[in-house]
């Protein structure tokens, strides 16, 4: 451990992040992916590495989010892309570079870390500070298999940014071009990006398509709407169940079901998958946001499009 140095990230070092995380996610990372994550958004991500010798052996990041909260606007770091090469495991090596992180950050323009830690990694935040907020379980929306897939044209989609609703008094991912551009166009991954409308009422749908136990799905990653009104909300979801009929047979995903758009949600999603889920950690940087008004899920409205895996 004597040798191995918890620094900053430094350009020199791309090749062997590149290589380290290759390794540890092989079929999913790779130098478009590190391109893509770290090197094209316009505020630049936390990298913290540990180098032994010429060789990165253990990688963690956090990527910017903007968030609106009563007027104000917030920036969240979600830990997300993190690795450890197989000989330096069960070294303490990455709860060093969490602690390594909370020292530097506070010199950056961060109000608070957040993230979706695996099973590996739970006890490691937990130690570092991060505090559970809640267990996001998914829910899905069944698809009739044998529905008649109705053939509805393509457009070209045009975001109407300023126009969707979002709750002021809940932390809300901003939803802008600038997000839009980089976290669904210029990704590596392929989305499907629907839009609905129904005279001035419009519906956003970011989808994916997935395999989930073998089963093909999609999975919502965030929707946008200018109208909850229920009776929208449900000729919406009816219209992609219609354009995505007998190519996949559930819809999945999450949210805060007390939160504005998500008890617009759950009448769409009623059932919940006990065995599929995500662990949502936040620990505040700042005084922006207070403690606790981030640790209480009912404070946020929050998607699996903050997932960066997804």
């Amino acid at each position: 451990m004597d040798k191995v140095l918890i620094q900053e990230y430094e350009p020199k070092y791309r090749e062997s992040c590149i290589d380290l995380l290759r390794k540890t996610f092989p079929g999913t990372s790779d130098e478009k992916t590190f391109t893509y994550r770290f090197e094209e958004r316009g505020t630049p991500p936390l990298i913290i590495i540990a180098v032994d010798g010429e060789d990165v052996v253990s990688f963690n990041s956090w990527i910017p989010w903007k968030f609106r909260y009563k007027g104000k606007e917030v920036v969240g770091f979600q830990s997300g892309e993190s690795a450890t090469c197989v000989n330096h495991r069960r070294k303490g090596i990455f709860g060093k570079i969490l602690r390594y992180a909370d020292r530097i950050v506070l010199d950056k323009e961060v109000d608070f870390f957040f993230g979706f830690p695996g099973p590996m990694s739970y006890s490691v935040f937990f130690k570092s500070g991060y505090r559970p907020i809640s267990t996001l379980y998914f829910r899905l929306n069944l698809i009739n298999p044998i529905r008649k897939k109705e053939k509805i044209s393509n457009t070209d989609v045009e975001p109407c940014f300023g126009e969707y609703l979002y709750q002021d008094e809940r932390l809300t991912p901003v939803f802008d071009q600038e997000y839009f551009s980089w976290r669904y166009l210029r990704n590596p991954k392929k989305y499907n990006i629907v839009e609905y409308r129904n005279g001035s009422n419009k519906a956003l749908f970011i989808l994916r398509k997935k395999k989930w136990k073998c089963i093909a799905e999609l999975v919502l990653l965030d929707c946008q709407f200018n109208n909850y009104n229920p009776s929208f909300i449900q000729d919406a979801f009816s219209y992609i169940e219609k354009k995505y009929a007998r190519e996949v047979i559930l819809l999945r995903t999450y949210f805060n079901e007390n939160s504005d758009r998500g008890m617009a949600l759950r009448n769409t999603f009623k059932m919940k998958v006990k065995k599929g889920y995500d662990v949502f950690v936040a620990k505040p940087v700042s005084d922006k946001v207070d403690k606790n008004i981030l640790y209480n899920i009912n404070n946020w409205d929050i998607m699996p499009h903050c997932v960066d895996d997804l």
